[in-house]
């Protein structure tokens, strides 16, 4: 993806908001002790057996308990949306995605070979194909995607990449974007001791769903992107694995 300064493959992200509505569902743990606490006294007072109290209805969450609850790589898969491992025969797919990607989001995207457009352009989207390319799909419709890799510098062969990751509007909130991330860690484990990806600033959501998954900020890129007269910073983020 170019929003990536590597000079192999590019990777800054662009990416949905995932996992938000979820979180507001799960009870804290403090809550829960209250409730226990509150039955407790209740059937002290009226001479009922011990239980819960009712539950409030103010949802109650703590930050952090989705990794106490969640291993790193459980995978929920949303509603009506199938994964799989992308290939050359989805080229026209993928074009189609890109320039999407492209148009909305200019700032998260494009590539030197994007730019030349041609031939150049399609060689870049075989070669991606040929590496580990993810994509989501309702019904027949590529929703999202999300590639990694590994530069073929033998000193770089520890770290590998994460790019390209792109979520359709439409499709946003469904924890798709979270669950092509899993995905990939999960294929990039067994590989690499350290994974590398790049995110503009402005794309909060996405640095949310990062840090979720274990990626941490460790610099900024700044004035990284121009478009125009505008600038973009960009977080530069890592997940160790050992």
């Amino acid at each position: 993806m170019s929003p990536a300064s590597d000079e192999t493959k590019p990777a800054m992200i662009q990416h949905a908001r995932d996992g938000d509505d979820e979180a507001d569902a799960l009870p804290c743990l403090s809550e829960i002790v209250q409730m226990f606490y509150n039955g407790w006294s209740e059937a002290m007072a009226f001479n009922r057996p011990v239980g819960f109290a009712s539950r409030s209805t103010r949802p109650c969450y703590e930050p952090g308990m989705e990794s106490a609850i969640m291993t790193s790589h459980t995978v929920i898969a949303p509603a009506g949306v199938t994964f799989r491992r992308l290939t050359v025969d989805d080229l026209d797919l993928l074009r189609e995605i890109r320039a999407e990607a492209l148009q909305k989001y200019p700032q998260s995207f494009g590539t030197l070979e994007e730019d030349q457009g041609g031939d150049a352009m399609v060689a870049a989207y075989r070669h991606w194909l040929s590496d580990t390319i993810l994509g989501a799909f309702e019904g027949q419709t590529l929703v999202g995607t999300a590639g990694f890799y590994v530069a073929p510098d033998k000193r770089s062969q520890h770290r590998g990449h994460i790019f390209t990751v792109y979520v359709r509007d439409t499709s946003r909130g469904k924890g798709v974007g979270d669950r092509l991330i899993k995905e990939l860690l999960a294929l990039a484990e067994p590989r690499v001791e350290q994974v590398h990806l790049a995110v503009v600033l402005t794309a909060t959501a996405a640095i949310k769903t990062y840090k979720r998954n274990g990626f941490e900020i460790y610099g900024t890129d700044p004035r990284a992107i121009r478009i125009g007269d505008v600038t973009y910073d960009k977080y530069l983020m890592m997940k160790k694995f050992r």
